[in-house]
């Protein structure tokens, strides 16, 4: 294990999870009302002391910025959220701290790369090969 890694598991019957773990520690975090969000940061209790940001200048904090962005858009949609709205967040382009879909800044030359969105309960994953507000999906099923 690296620190740092955030893992985010759901199964078909609605059940999310994430477990957040470093060098040393694991927590698990289940979902409240049927939503989990994550972006780079740590979460749980036990592992924020350990979250060191990385980011450029330019993009310090854009991990809190992002979730608000995510948390925002999906409790004001709850009960309604399907693909495309999941589509259209992931291509969201806001400032630099809160766009879900990142070009390169200067000072900051990452970008969005690929998007995944999973739908468990459709045995589905919509796989963006590229920026997801100007690619497409491709669908993979299981």
């Amino acid at each position: 294990r690296l620190g740092r890694n955030n893992l985010v598991l759901a199964d078909a019957g609605g059940d999310i999870a994430l477990v957040e773990m470093s060098h040393r520690h694991v927590a698990v975090l289940e979902a409240e009302a049927g939503l989990l969000v994550n972006t780079n940061h740590y979460n749980s209790p036990l592992m924020r002391p350990f979250f060191v940001e990385t980011d450029p200048e330019p993009l310090r904090g854009n991990t809190f910025g992002r979730y608000a962005t995510v948390e925002t858009a999906l409790t004001g949609a709850l009960g309604e959220i399907d693909l495309s709205l999941a589509q259209r967040l992931m291509a969201f382009h806001g400032d630099l701290q809160s766009s879900i879909c990142r070009h390169p800044v200067p000072g900051a030359e990452s970008s969005t790369i690929s998007t995944m969105i999973f739908l468990p309960a459709r045995r589905e994953m919509h796989f963006c090969d590229g920026r997801p507000c100007t690619g497409q999906y491709r669908l993979f099923s299981v």
